[in-house]
């Protein structure tokens, strides 16, 4: 459900009128380098008389811990919910108890839900593909050595401006078209925490780089694979690696508790 009227950071106060519940979420929304110090996604807008909750929020990069501005709006939302445990535990100690751990909104669907609105392309029936955020030169030799291996083919989902030898350029590839690659790809390589969850989601042999630069951006994949005994995925240095076959019966057995639980606070709300 969509609102008629859609806001600008200076107009959205105006919302006080319609609405008697604000929920803030998910993603990077307590990023203030992203959002251009927008305590809006605080809902910093919102009356005090106003129920204020947040779902799956997430810091990103951002330490929110070192803000006090962030802390106290922070402070003033009655029910909220991390993506990360690692900007839970910035939290005051007073105020940590008040907040709790919920699965990104990805993984509160099925992949039979996710791959209903998947778009086919045409592609060969077995495949690696490549996703990858901050590409890397040694994230295409390890694949290009992968690919050698299995003589299978390179699918690489590029946004960027060079095309790159040895495998297929996909660009401008949709939300939708990207579903149907996760599902039908037999090996993914990747180092995005969504590139990650649609792995575990559509139950793929994968392998999911951690970052090496930034302080805080390893937090949501380490957590995710941490919460599902996935933790040998993060290792790329052997190709063989992939190979190592996962109990997705048990990966998604907890996939469904974490649902569960995060569908659970949803209700709360």
């Amino acid at each position: 459900n969509v609102s008629k009227l859609s806001y600008k950071p200076e107009t959205i106060s105006t919302a006080n009128v319609e609405y008697d519940v604000f929920i803030t979420g998910s993603d990077q929304v307590l990023n203030l380098d992203l959002t251009d110090s927008d305590y809006n996604y605080y809902l910093s807008f919102a009356h005090s008389t106003k129920k204020k909750c947040g779902y799956a929020v997430s810091q990103g990069n951002y330490d929110i811990s070192k803000n006090p501005e962030s802390i106290s709006y922070l402070k003033k939302i009655h029910l909220l919910s991390f993506r990360e445990r690692v900007a839970m535990n910035a939290l005051p100690n007073d105020y940590r108890l008040n907040s709790t751990h919920v699965v990104d909104p990805t993984l509160l669907l099925t992949k039979d839900e996710w791959f209903s609105i998947a778009e086919s392309i045409k592609i060969p029936e077995k495949f690696i593909l490549l996703y990858l955020i901050s590409p890397k030169p040694h994230n295409f030799s390890y694949v290009k050595e992968l690919a050698k291996q299995k003589e299978m083919p390179i699918y690489y989902i590029n946004y960027t401006y060079t095309m790159h030898l040895g495998m297929h350029n996909l660009r401008y590839v949709s939300p939708e078209q990207f579903l149907y690659l996760i599902q039908k790809a037999s090996y993914i390589v990747t180092n995005s925490f969504h590139g990650t969850t649609f792995s575990v989601i559509f139950n793929k042999q994968f392998v999911s780089e951690l970052s090496h630069e930034k302080q805080h951006a390893n937090a949501r994949i380490n957590e995710l694979l941490i919460d599902l005994d996935l933790q040998d995925r993060i290792d790329q240095k052997k190709v063989l690696h992939i190979d190592n076959k996962i109990d997705y019966e048990s990966v998604n057995r907890k996939v469904a508790e974490l649902r569960k639980n995060s569908i659970n606070f949803l209700k709360q709300i």
